[in-house]
């Protein structure tokens, strides 16, 4: 264990640093003055590294200021399911189904791409059913070689939906 470095006065972030206050860990341990009027104690390690930079005050009041942004909050809907089936099959090579989307070129346009919001307010809006039975709504692209996009899809059942198709031997 090497020499100890007395801390006592010096600065780290919000903290002064006031007096040991013993070990821990093998470690000298310091009790800290936080600017906010707190006291604290902390390794000289954390302090010297600046993993230790106040008494907690600035991670609570970063968290007052910035709250967690709010996403969707459909990530567990059947709605959500689909829109991740489109990106998926259209940009991920190891999507069982790859080779017949983006492996082909199918793409989903850039206004639902990166938003599930903009999706489902087109979905809500152009005849998606929440409530249907399995089959009974389902996205279809109008152009079987078109991308997916709002001009380009519809909700119609799996037997309207299986009726549109490529040719066969069409790539």
């Amino acid at each position: 264990m090497g020499a100890l470095i007395d801390l006592t006065g010096q600065r780290f972030g919000q903290l002064t640093v006031i007096q040991r206050a013993g070990t821990r860990n093998r470690m000298a341990l310091w009790r800290c003055k936080c600017d906010c009027g707190k006291e604290t104690l902390s390794l000289s390690g954390s302090l010297r590294s600046g993993s230790s930079k106040s008494c907690g005050c600035s991670r609570l009041a970063h968290l007052i200021e910035s709250p967690p942004k709010k996403t969707h909050g459909g990530s567990k809907g059947r709605l959500y399911r689909v829109w991740r089936g489109m990106i998926d099959r259209c940009y991920y090579p190891t999507h069982n189904r790859y080779y017949a989307y983006g492996g082909r070129g199918i793409y989903v346009c850039d206004e639902w791409k990166g938003d599930y919001a903009a999706f489902r307010k087109w979905a809500l809006a152009s005849g998606y059913d929440p409530d249907a039975a399995r089959g009974e709504c389902t996205i279809d692209r109008i152009d079987v070689n078109g991308p997916y996009a709002p001009w380009n899809c519809r909700w119609v059942d799996s037997v309207i939906q299986a009726s549109n198709k490529r040719k066969a031997g069409e790539f």
